[in-house]
């Protein structure tokens, strides 16, 4: 675990939460565990949750306060405006996600990202498979990903379809200069925000499992129908 020195920080997690109070612990621990030779920031962004969320990651913030910032919401938003400041408040020259209910599962995730990008200035995002479990972290013997996932990609591809789990991506954070107006609009959060970065770079894909997507009945998005998802897609 690194914090930040210098002012000059590698890596912004931006950990993204509301009303997951059973799992944002998991969620935060997963990142200080991670294994990185360069200084790296935690950013939560909590959107006024109703449970225990807001008590339990300003008891991190407290106790990491040289790594951890709080980014509260006075009241919920419950829009892309919960994203987007996080991407505003980033000092990383590297942006990786986490929902608050997602967990990481390796801790060199981050730094075998960094890795890749740092050869490839002409890649904007990088992102690796993850585990699908239930909220009792019960697998469910799916992956996000299908064998054979191409290890490049483009927009093109992206647009037929959201192949990147976000508790999965890092971008190039200089690569847009500022999250457009319109993408708080949007009901998806991390499928337009693929493609804005994707009109700038390549994709690339780590064929690792370095994560975990969970199901649950809090999930604002997974727990759609069919129909649902295609009509919001």
């Amino acid at each position: 675990m690194s914090s930040r020195q210098d002012g000059s920080v590698t890596i912004s997690v931006l950990v993204v939460t509301y009303n997951h109070e059973q799992f944002v612990r998991q969620a935060l621990d997963s990142t200080l565990a991670q294994r990185l030779p360069q200084p790296f920031e935690i950013l939560v962004s909590e959107d006024c949750s109703t449970d225990g969320t807001r008590a339990i990651v300003q008891e991190y913030a407290e106790r990491y306060p040289q790594l951890i910032r709080l980014l509260l919401s006075e009241q919920n938003l419950h829009s892309n405006e919960v994203v987007a400041r996080g991407f505003r408040a980033a000092r990383g020259r590297y942006v990786a996600l986490l929902d608050g209910d997602d967990y990481w599962t390796s801790d060199d995730k981050l730094r075998a990202q960094v890795a890749f990008l740092e050869a490839r200035p002409e890649f904007t995002i990088c992102f690796h498979n993850v585990q699908v479990v239930d909220e009792h972290s019960e697998t469910t013997g799916r992956l996000w990903n299908a064998p054979g996932q191409p290890e490049v990609s483009g927009l093109h591809e992206l647009l037929r379809g959201n192949f990147i789990a976000s508790t999965s991506v890092m971008y190039r954070r200089a690569a847009i200069a500022e999250i457009p107006a319109w993408y708080d609009r949007f009901s998806i959060t991390d499928w337009p925000l693929h493609v804005i970065y994707a009109l700038e770079g390549r994709i690339g894909y780590l064929d690792r499992t370095l994560g975990v997507y969970r199901l649950h009945g809090g999930g604002l998005f997974s727990t759609l129908g069919e129909r649902e998802k295609l009509e919001a897609n």
